[in-house]
């Protein structure tokens, strides 16, 4: 996945799960200052559940997102299987119980023991964090292996070049005291005139061709 991509998909998902959590802390600063949820609208218990629902398909696509990045060590690999493990545990531990009480057509803490209640609370709490930290760790290992692509271009291209110029050194040492232009170096080596010209030049000021080379005819 290209790393233009990765960039949006990671902003998108960290927008889209402060949107979701935006009303739960609302509430937070609303009971934190003495309200309690009674005095809370109709209108604001239909939006929190509105946003409940953009979280299910921001966990899917988070998941995915977890699931389609590439480790570049095991180490990586621990800590995407442990985010890829925690969210799914999550999602079960906490959507379990509330299909439970609407099965029972009880209220949460009715069906929970106090203890029980107060982790599940904490668990939904514990939702957005857990989700931008997944998100921010599996782009940073995109940019990782993005890097190491490029790092492994840069080295294939560096390689060619040291490869290409070891062939020409060799090429004109065998030709012996017979001049060799850079048109026939090109057509030996099957690369444009303009590729040996440029090596040619690059090879004379790192001194391994002398500048008055009798062996080459300067193009």
């Amino acid at each position: 996945m290209r790393l233009a991509s990765r960039t949006w998909i990671l902003l998108g998902l960290v927008l889209a799960t402060a949107a979701s959590a935006a009303l739960q802390y609302v509430s937070q600063g609303l009971l934190a200052t003495g309200h309690t949820a009674a005095m809370f609208s109709d209108w604001f218990w239909t939006w929190e559940g509105v946003l409940w629902g953009l979280r299910a398909i921001v966990e899917a696509a988070l998941i995915a997102f977890l699931f389609s990045t590439k480790a570049q060590d095991k180490a990586q690999g621990r800590v995407l299987a442990m985010f890829e493990a925690a969210l799914i545990v999550l999602i079960a531990v906490t959507l379990g119980p509330a299909m439970a009480s609407m099965g029972y057509g009880a209220a949460m803490k009715d069906i929970l023991p106090t203890w029980a209640f107060w982790c599940w609370n904490f668990a939904i709490a514990s939702y957005a964090p857990l989700m931008m930290g997944a998100a921010g760790f599996a782009y940073k290992v995109g940019l990782e292996e993005k890097k190491g692509v490029v790092e492994g271009e840069k080295s294939e291209v560096k390689t060619g070049k040291q490869e290409r110029w070891d062939r020409i050194a060799n090429l004109i040492a065998g030709q012996g005291t017979t001049p060799y232009s850079q048109r026939k170096l090109a057509s030996d080596l099957q690369v444009d005139e303009a590729v040996v010209s440029r090596d040619v030049k690059a090879m004379v000021k790192e001194g391994i061709l002398a500048r008055n080379n009798s062996h080459l005819e300067v193009a």
